[in-house]
């Protein structure tokens, strides 16, 4: 975190899931580039999250929005989708006092900050069912 006076005491909560959101834009332009192709959507799926039912054909969703569950499954549509992944960790890192981020996102940092990178693109909370499989330890 560049500056930690400038986040919320919650911030720890939040700088592994945008670390991964970055390492996971580099993973898709890499793929992109080698496959001389650049995919329609991204999805940005939690490993333990079992969908409840099936998605609706992609075909169907608007390419103008973003579907999410949470921080369970991120629908994307490609145009889109590398400054969503990538705009909350580099504010994170690059922002400093007196910097109009700086202290902006201390209530409710993650998903504003999410949201402030892809400006008013419309967004569709609770997109898909399904569960989160937990690792149940063995307490005997």
């Amino acid at each position: 975190v560049g500056m930690p006076s400038c986040w919320g005491r919650n911030v720890h909560e939040w700088v592994n899931n945008f670390m991964s959101y970055e390492a996971c834009s580099r993973l898709i332009s890499e793929h992109e580039h080698q496959a001389r192709s650049k995919y329609d959507w991204v999805a940005v799926v939690r490993p333990d999250f079992i969908f409840g039912m099936a998605a609706q054909p992609i075909c169907s969703f608007d390419a103008r929005a973003i579907y999410l569950t949470h921080d369970f499954v991120h629908l994307l549509p490609r145009g889109i989708a590398m400054d969503y992944l990538i705009f909350p960790s580099d504010m994170l890192k690059g922002c400093s006092a007196g910097q109009a981020c700086c202290n902006k996102y201390k209530e409710s940092m993650a998903e504003e900050l999410i949201w402030a990178g892809i400006g008013s693109t419309p967004y569709y909370p609770n997109s898909f069912l399904g569960y989160i499989l937990r690792f149940m330890p063995d307490w005997g």
